[in-house]
């Protein structure tokens, strides 16, 4: 049997590479990825999974 934990918000995906950046995050990296958040939200809202 396969264990999957449930996916973290945005938000709090958002929250925690804050927190970890340049300690577990490389800052020019996260940077660059606040830079198109709005694309990533977009992304997200666009794919999001139906719910019934």
């Amino acid at each position: 049997m396969i264990y999957c934990k449930p996916a973290f918000s945005l938000g709090t995906a958002v929250d925690i590479m804050q927190k970890d950046r340049e300690v577990a995050f490389d800052p020019t990296v996260f940077d660059a990825f606040m830079r198109i958040e709005d694309q990533v939200i977009t992304t997200s809202d666009t794919y999001r999974d139906k719910k019934d």
